[in-house]
This record gives C-alpha cells, sequence and structure tokens, in this order.
C-alpha cells in the first residue's frame, strides 16, 4: 500500500533569523542586515538604538550580516557613542513605483535593481518607465527621486 502523506523533516539545523523590536518579531530571510535593522527601527518609530544578541550581548556594525535572533533597544541619550546606530534619515521619502495598479515604496531613491525586483514580483519580464508625467525613463536617469511607473513591454517577435 502507497502511503502519499509527507512530512517534513525536523533533523534540519535552519537558524531563524529575526529582530524582535517593541515587543514585536521581525522575521528576516537569511543573514539579518543593517538595512533590514533600520527599516524594523523606522517602522516602529526608532531614530538611535542599540543592537543586542538572544544572549544580551551589545552588537555592534562589523558584527553584520549576523544569524540568529537580535533586540533593537531605543537609545536616547544626547550624544551618540560606538555601537549606537542611527536611521538614516532621507529627504525622499516619497519615492515609489507603480507597477499592476500597486504601489510599491522606496526608501530614498529608486534604482535600476528596485525597478527590476517590482517587475519580477508582478511577472513582469520586459518593461518601459514612465515619470508621473507620463515621460519615459532611460537607464541614465536612475537612481530617481518621485514616483515611476512600470509599463510592460511586449516586442514584436523577429521573424528570420
Amino acid at each position: 500500500m502507497t502511503n502519499n502523506v509527507f512530512s517534513v523533516s525536523e533533523t534540519g539545523t535552519a537558524t531563524v533569523n529575526k529582530i524582535l523590536v517593541c515587543g514585536r518579531e521581525v522575521a528576516i530571510s537569511g543573514p539579518i542586515k543593517k538595512a533590514d535593522l533600520d527599516k524594523a527601527a523606522k517602522d516602529n518609530g526608532i531614530r538611535n538604538y542599540v543592537v543586542k544578541s538572544d544572549e544580551n550581548r551589545d552588537l555592534f556594525v562589523e558584527d553584520f550580516p549576523y544569524d540568529g535572533v537580535v533586540k533593537i533597544v531605543e537609545y536616547n541619550a544626547a550624544k551618540a557613542r560606538d555601537g549606537v546606530f542611527t536611521v538614516p534619515t532621507s529627504t525622499a521619502t516619497s519615492s515609489k513605483i507603480q507597477v499592476c495598479g500597486r504601489e510599491v515604496a522606496v526608501a530614498g531613491q529608486v534604482k535600476k535593481a528596485d525597478l527590476d525586483k517590482a517587475a519580477k514580483d508582478n511577472g513582469i519580464r520586459n518593461y518601459v518607465v514612465k515619470d508621473a508625467n507620463g515621460r519615459d525613463l532611460f537607464v541614465e536617469d536612475f537612481p530617481y527621486t518621485g514616483t515611476v511607473k512600470i509599463v510592460e513591454y511586449n516586442a514584436a517577435k523577429v521573424v528570420a
């Protein structure tokens, strides 16, 4: 008799990476990077922070990327010290990509890699990019601050 029930093996030693911040858990795929810390802090209204390991050991910039569980602790002091991370402030936090009727927020300027990811996530292989006024944008226009729109491009097939 054939058994069609599959079981997940629990013998793997996969590392669980997550950030604890303001009583919340933020799961991270892959090693935790400084950008992941900054995003988690910013999403929770924290500008300056220190990072602690699971063993309550201070972690510093040179310790990242990091595998495991870390905790962001808000740091309020008149003067910064070593080991205090600061979320970069961006004057242009309103950049976004419009694709397939959705908006993808982008921290800072829109880069080619952001466009490629947004297109791929929406099943688009070839595309053109327009600014908010419908003007075509080209590779040399990036990084770009503001709103851009990805439009799928279906080129005519070349028949030899």
